[in-house]
């Protein structure tokens, strides 16, 4: 084949290469093979044709300021078999535990916008997992204005999507959920974090003390106050030995405690208004295809008689991956409300239609990940042996739970 042949092809290749982009450049391309005398005008009219034929559907952004946009989705299609001996009756069914769609808008100088939406929620309800304005500053200093996480509890800010467990443990729950402390969670206010060079990093937050967006100047549970967040980290090399990984939390929040009202249910929730200060310990052993990873959390808060009560839990998940596909996976987790029955046992074990009012609870977990495709495409599952029992012993509960989640992500 003659050099101009091969020249005109190779040209004509990267054109149509050009057009599974943006494809704005390819009439400029074209414009420049016809100037070169590579291609005649005839052969490059007809080329624009054809990719304009063949070009995709583009998704673009409404304002021009926009540099790159990319769209997200998580879901997680799941299968619960839940039973009690409460008598209380137990759940059997498929469900969609997650739906997440999300857009993130890339501008100049390394400014974003990210945004992403929960279309599973309880009760087919809709809400905004994550809402914030981002400015990549430094690698010291990358800031975020908006909604979402605050840096408390390891697996909390660990994404749903690489959690090893098909739920996350009781002692996190506790520490998350909105019938416990709700403390690890989702608030509205001013996030930066950075890497502080030789193995060490941080993150911060100073927020509004509701955990939630709250907008309204009557917020239920709280009075107006604000909250600050922090976290240390250290991560070592990758070597022969493995990496580990160790870190610390810290959390305040004015007029925090939180605690359900059901005064007129069982157990002796209420609200308790007073400061609420917690911390925790997390560290994370990888070796080959070997992980362990731990969690201590505590924190202080005032009851409705206002007594402090010192609340803690612990989390332990090791795991192996026996082959490139399966991997093998286990926890422990408890958690403790000295004396003072704080626990939903129905909201630290999710669906497992049982009571409140309990002091302490334990449980166990034996399960797998079948990676079909990576991380992106993964089969999840496992059984969960949890106990819970009141102060006094005048009440327990003992639950089983079978489960399995299919997740997919684009």
């Amino acid at each position: 084949m003659k050099t101009r042949n091969i020249t005109k092809t190779a040209a004509l290749f990267a054109a149509m290469m050009a057009s599974t982009g943006f494809a704005v450049s390819n009439d400029a391309l074209l414009d420049l093979l016809v100037q070169k005398g590579v291609i005649s005008q005839d052969e490059a009219s007809q080329v624009a044709k054809e990719l304009e034929a063949e070009r995709p559907v583009m998704v673009t952004a409404k304002s021009k300021a926009v540099k790159d946009l990319k769209l997200t989705g998580r879901l997680h299609m799941q299968y619960d078999n839940i039973s009690n001996d409460d008598n209380r009756d137990s759940q059997n069914g498929f469900y969609f535990r997650r739906i997440y769609l999300g857009a993130e808008a890339k501008f100049a100088n390394d400014w974003y916008g990210s945004i992403v939406g929960n279309f599973g929620g309880k009760d087919d309800s809709i809400n905004v997992d994550k809402a914030v304005v981002g400015w990549k500053y430094d690698p010291k200093a990358e800031f975020e204005v908006g909604y979402t996480k605050v840096p408390f509890g390891f697996y909390e800010t660990t994404s749903s999507s690489k959690i090893k467990t098909v739920e996350r443990s009781i002692a996190n729950r506790y520490f998350a959920e909105e019938d416990g402390l709700r403390f690890a969670s989702r608030y509205t206010g001013v996030f930066v974090d950075g890497d502080l060079g030789a193995g060490f990093s941080y993150d911060a937050a100073l927020v509004t003390a509701d955990a939630s967006n709250a907008r309204d100047d009557d917020l239920v549970g709280y009075e107006n106050g604000l909250g600050a967040f922090g976290r240390l980290e250290w991560k070592s090399e990758k070597t022969d030995m493995g990496q580990l990984l160790v870190g610390l939390d810290l959390g305040y929040k004015q007029d925090g405690s939180y605690f359900v009202d059901d005064s007129s249910n069982e157990g002796t929730g209420g609200v308790g208004m007073g400061d609420l200060f917690g911390y925790g310990l997390h560290a994370n052993y990888s070796v080959g295809n070997f992980n362990l990873s731990g969690e201590f959390l505590g924190a202080t808060v005032e009851d409705v008689a206002g007594e402090d009560v010192d609340v803690f839990g612990v989390t332990v998940i090791p795991s192996y991956k026996i082959t490139d596909k399966w991997e093998l996976v286990a926890a422990f987790s408890t958690i403790d409300t000295d004396g003072a029955d704080l626990l939903d046992a129905d909201d630290l074990v999710r669906r497992s239609n049982t009571g409140k009012g309990y002091d302490e609870g334990t449980s166990y977990y034996i399960g797998f990940n079948y990676y079909i495709i990576g991380n992106d495409l993964k089969l999840s599952g496992g059984y969960e042996r949890a106990s819970f029992e009141s102060a006094n012993g005048s009440s327990e509960v003992e639950i089983d739970a079978f489960r399995l989640r299919l997740q997919a992500l684009f």
